[in-house]
């Protein structure tokens, strides 16, 4: 079944999933930016810059950083995230009237504090879970497998229940699964509300 995809900006597509908020954003970074960034990945395995809090991640031979807010390299890419988040994802929420409680508000703004970067190996997965306490929740994709069936994909499966901070009503449905591609320089960016996971990586 294919998904219905809405271009809210030059850099924004809309995915229509379950009648809540799945986007796409397009960083447009070129080749050399994102080889630098996963080569700077890269050396945070190598240094060991691992994550020893408990989150949702199985993984054999893969890597879970610690936070990277306060690493400098990457502030200004969590800055042009957020300036996608803010400047055109939010603004046209806004215009829109939807999910009025985080979208409304003309002087609301999103911000981040928890942000990590995963290394995916053969058999690494992600286990289901919401980010309940957030509004958005997100992974952006800066390597992807060349070749194809190799697992790793993004999965989202319909709500059951509603999760603070955002309420609605619409509960139309019984639960349904669906799977996004990742694209290199892009990200995908829902509602924190919406359970989700990783399917296993099998290359």
């Amino acid at each position: 079944m294919s998904i219905v995809t809405n271009q809210l900006t030059p850099n924004i597509v809309e995915k229509i999933l379950y009648s809540r908020g799945v986007w796409e954003l397009n960083l447009n970074y070129d080749t050399n930016k994102i080889n630098d960034i996963v080569n700077k990945v890269y050396n945070l395995e190598k240094e060991a810059y691992s994550s020893s809090t408990g989150r949702t991640f199985i993984q054999k031979k893969g890597f879970h950083s610690e936070n990277l807010i306060k690493v400098p390299f990457f502030k200004p890419i969590i800055n042009d995230i957020l300036k996608l988040v803010n400047n055109e994802l939010a603004t046209i929420l806004k215009r829109k009237d939807k999910y009025g409680n985080f979208a409304k508000n003309p002087n609301f703004y999103f911000v981040t504090e928890d942000v990590w970067t995963v290394i995916w190996r053969k058999g690494d997965f992600n286990a289901p879970h919401r980010h309940p306490d957030n509004h958005i929740a997100g992974a952006f994709y800066f390597k992807v497998p060349s070749s194809p069936n190799s697992g790793g994909e993004l999965a989202i499966s319909n709500i059951n229940v509603n999760q603070l901070p955002i309420h609605d009503t619409d509960m139309s449905n019984g639960m349904s699964l669906r799977k996004l591609s990742p694209k290199l320089g892009h990200g995908i960016l829902f509602r924190a509300d919406l359970e989700h996971f990783v399917l296993p990586s099998y290359k």
